[in-house]
């Protein structure tokens, strides 16, 4: 049986070579819990996806770098249909009257039938003011009212067009690229520029005021970094325009006059993003990495929430809480009153769009050009329990230990857990942890990172009392990421080096029956289940090493060619989503492909 161990390894090691996989690549994002159970499914698109997904009836409406405007099923993912521009689309598309409007890199604004897809009208653009970009992510979004339709251009112009015909009934001259979108309240178009103001006109173009904001007395030249800009949308709300700069401040303007309310300076960090719900004004910094929210009347701070990284994303309201995402590709659901976070969907890549809500549906995307549709449940519910996160890890005592990942990959996930927010635990601790929550363990997620159970958690004279048993039955949740169960391995106390492998001691303590007749027997494909891609586990597929029963689990998610399950979770009578984890660590994803689809399965049922 040595052996066996001796050739998994081996085969580890030629896999990752033979994939041409040299070092362990680093990743990052974040976690937590409420009202987010499980993924409806995910749609991936050939680039990366900035503008927001629009619903209408059952259809979602998104655009994608790689050039295509998407309507697909809003329950399924089924595509409907697709457009092919010439150029990334990366703004959010308006419907009006089963019209779909959108604008692409390639310089035309399209109108196109929202059943069909096929086109109505397109109109172009004037090339682009300025040949620098300026970190120029978004195109601006279309609105329409009452039948006409606005929207910004890099050419320098605002325009208003016939929502029906493309025809211009006029244009505004900013003489500077416009990515903000129009917001359009009490008569007036309020829209950004990139040359540092803040601009009203009426609705025949007419400019009511001009707000100079303290990026025009800034230069991109200065710190090679651009302070200037009005990427943000203006958010209105009771007669008060709310916007951010890359200035470092946001702005509160009386949309009649345009004079300055109020001011918050985000001192060296971008204004990206601006929302307002009730009477409470939201902002989302850059390198700060944080949201901010303002009495919308004085300005004085309500709270602070602190992300991950930059905050992109504008804000969605619904049932009290307030959704957002960040840079590293969080999706967060806070209670937008007080700012006290409710979960964290972990989506893997790095998000500039905002995610939105319909339906019992949260629909959010990244930018590996992946939708997800995540089921919600209890929005209203305000109660909240911190989960709690722990890996642990303790080493091997000496070189000839007992080391069952190699290539560090162990270290590769302490360290990717730990910085998302995991606490490390040693034996003693993670005893000591145990034991505490024998009350309640619920809420709580223990990952064995290098694959190795203490002695301090197993009682091999009554096996079916161990400390690990009585956690998981209390409703913890234990993540492994390797199919060689670690209480197969007996190890010497003094070298902990190998002395046997034998599955009767883990069979007794997990209460489940493995066999070893086909352990060794090679790689296996073993694709995800529909509960496994429920669970967030939204690649192709696994690879089974040692796979056991089906009957023997709660939830299957992976099976392999021989119908065993490769990965799964066994459920000891606490909620849903905890229990005894088996996953399978494959060298792609681990050395620097994705561990996110774990993570959010590990996370499953305890942080979102």
């Amino acid at each position: 049986m040595k052996k066996h161990i001796s050739r998994l390894l081996q085969l580890l090691l030629a896999f990752a070579i033979f994939t041409g996989i040299s070092q362990i690549s680093q990743a990052q994002t974040s976690g937590n819990s409420a009202a987010a159970k499980g993924l409806a499914f995910s749609f991936k698109t050939g680039g990366p996806i900035r503008g927001n997904a629009v619903i209408n009836g059952n259809t979602v409406f998104f655009g994608s770098g790689d050039g295509k405007l998407y309507a697909i099923d809003k329950l399924t993912g089924q595509q409907y249909w697709q457009f092919k521009t010439g150029g990334p689309v990366f703004c959010t598309p308006a419907i009006a009257k089963n019209t779909v409007y959108f604008t692409s890199r390639d310089k035309y604004l399209y109108a196109l039938q929202a059943a069909t897809g096929r086109p109505v009208w397109k109109f172009k653009f004037g090339e682009d003011v300025s040949a620098q970009n300026f970190w120029d992510y978004y195109l601006s979004s279309p609105v329409v009212e009452n039948g006409v339709l606005y929207i910004g251009s890099g050419d320098g112009f605002l325009y208003a067009l016939n929502a029906q015909t493309g025809n211009v009934i006029w244009k505004y001259n900013a003489s500077s690229r416009i990515r903000s979108t129009p917001a359009v309240e009490g008569g007036k178009i309020v829209f950004g520029t990139m040359a540092g103001y803040v601009i009203a006109v009426d609705m025949n173009g007419n400019e009511q005021w001009k707000f100079a904001t303290d990026g025009i007395k800034k230069k991109f030249t200065d710190n090679d970094l651009d302070n200037t800009s009005v990427f943000c949308n203006p958010a209105i709300h009771s007669g008060v325009v709310v916007f951010g700069g890359r200035d470092f401040v946001l702005y509160a303007l009386s949309l009649q006059t345009g004079k300055q309310l109020w001011r918050y300076n985000h001192p060296n960090s971008w204004v990206l993003s601006a929302g307002i719900n009730d009477t409470i004004a939201l902002a989302g910094s850059g390198v700060a990495a944080f949201v901010h929210a303002s009495n919308l009347t004085t300005g004085k701070q309500l709270w602070r929430f602190k992300a991950k990284s930059a905050v992109y994303s504008y804000f969605t309201f619904a049932g009290g809480l307030v959704y957002f995402g960040d840079l590293t590709g969080n999706i967060y659901a806070l209670d937008y009153k007080t700012g006290q976070q409710k979960w964290v969907f972990p989506m893997g890549r790095p998000g500039f769009s905002t995610p939105v809500v319909s339906g019992g549906m949260l629909y959010c995307s990244s930018d590996e050009g992946r939708l997800f549709a995540v089921h919600t449940v209890g929005s209203s519910d305000t109660s909240f329990i911190h989960p709690k996160r722990f890996v642990y890890w303790q080493g091997t005592a000496s070189d000839s230990g007992y080391h069952d990942f190699g290539l560090s990959i162990d270290l590769w996930v302490r360290d990717y857990l730990k910085r998302q927010g995991y606490e490390q635990l040693n034996a003693t601790a993670l005893k000591n942890f145990m034991t505490g929550a024998l009350g309640n363990a619920a809420v709580s997620v223990v990952v064995f990172a290098d694959n190795k159970i203490p002695k301090e958690l197993v009682d091999r004279d009554a096996p079916e009392k161990s400390l690990i048993r009585k956690y998981l039955e209390a409703g913890g949740k234990v993540a492994l990421l390797s199919q060689i169960n670690p209480l197969f391995v007996i190890t010497d106390p003094a070298t902990g080096s190998i002395q046997n492998v034998e599955p009767t001691v883990a069979s007794k303590v997990f209460g489940i029956h493995f066999s070893t007749q086909d352990f060794g027997n090679g790689l296996h494909y073993a694709p995800y289940t529909a509960e496994g891609h429920r669970w967030g586990l939204w690649g192709d597929y696994t690879i089974g090493f040692w796979p056991i029963d089906p009957k023997e689990v709660t939830t299957v998610l992976a099976t392999d060619e021989y119908g065993k399950a490769a990965s799964w979770i066994k459920n000891y009578g606490g909620p849903e989503g905890s229990g005894l984890l088996e996953l399978s660590v494959n060298p792609p994803w681990v050395l620097g492909q994705d561990f996110f689809p774990m993570r959010a399965a590990i996370e499953y049922g305890i942080c979102w």
